[in-house]
C-alpha cells in the first residue's frame, strides 16, 4: 500500500536491506511500512515476527522518523523553494510514514520555510515576463498549488497580459505595420499556443496599430 496507511497491532513480517542501500525496509503484515537504519533497528529492538503495537509505532515515529523527516524537509528547501505538494511527494518517495510527513510539513510551514502563497507570488513575478496567465496557472497546478490561491495571487499581481503580448508582437515585427491576413492568422495562432486568449491578442494587436497611425 506504499506508505498510505497507519499500521497498528500488526506483525513485522519482513525486514529487507536491498543491496547497495543503507536503510532497511520494514514490512508490516506483508505490506511495506517504513525504512530504518540498522542502528535504529537495534536501538528499538525490532525483529522479524515480533508484533508492532500502536505504542511502538508511535515511538518509532516520535523518536526516529519525525526528527529525520524534518531534517530531510529542511534540506529539500535549503537551496530550492518548493510547494507543499512537492515536499510531501519527496518525503513519500523517501519512505517516511504519513505521520512523519505531516509532522515535517507542519514544522517547516510553522517557520515559513515552506509557504505556498510566497512561492506562488514569486513564481508569477518570475514567469510573467514571458508566460501567459493560463500557462503559469497550469504549471502551478502541476506543482499542487490550490487553484483559488493562484487566482488570488494573480489578482494581487501587476501582471498585464496585454503588455506582454505587445512585447511578443514587437519582437516578431520590430518595424510594425498592418499585417496581411495570412500573416495575422499565423501570428495570432502562435500567441494562442502560448496560452493567450483571442480577445487579449486582438486587443494588443489593435493597440499597436493605433500607436503607429
Amino acid at each position: 500500500m506504499d506508505n498510505d496507511h497507519v499500521y497498528m497491532d500488526g506483525i513485522i513480517t519482513k525486514m529487507l536491506r536491498e543491496q547497495g542501500k543503507k536503510k532497511v525496509r520494514i514490512y508490516i503484515n506483508d505490506e511495506f511500512a517504513f525504512s530504518l537504519y540498522p542502528g535504529e533497528i537495534r536501538k528499538l529492538n525490532l525483529d522479524e515476527g515480533m508484533p508492532l503495537s500502536d505504542n511502538l509505532y508511535q515511538q518509532i515515529n516520535e523518536e526516529v522518523l519525525f526528527k529525520r523527516a524534518v531534517l530531510r524537509a529542511m534540506h529539500l528547501l535549503e537551496k530550492v523553494d518548493r510547494t507543499e505538494f512537492e515536499v510531501r511527494k519527496k518525503l513519500k518517495e523517501n519512505e517516511y510514514t504519513p505521520e512523519a510527513i505531516d509532522h515535517a510539513v507542519n514544522y517547516v510551514k510553522q517557520y515559513h520555510y515552506l509557504d505556498d502563497e510566497r512561492y506562488t507570488k514569486d513564481y508569477i513575478r518570475f514567469k510573467s515576463a514571458k508566460s501567459s496567465k493560463s500557462k503559469i496557472t497550469q504549471e502551478l497546478r502541476q506543482k499542487g498549488v490550490n487553484k483559488d490561491l493562484i487566482t488570488s495571487c494573480m489578482e494581487e499581481s501587476s501582471f498585464d497580459e496585454t503588455d506582454l503580448i505587445k512585447k511578443w508582437i514587437r519582437k516578431k515585427y520590430p518595424v510594425m505595420r498592418e499585417l496581411e491576413w495570412s500573416e495575422k492568422q499565423k501570428l495570432f495562432a502562435s500567441l494562442y499556443r502560448k496560452g493567450f486568449s483571442t480577445n487579449r491578442i486582438e486587443k494588443a494587436y489593435s493597440d499597436i496599430l493605433l500607436d503607429i497611425t
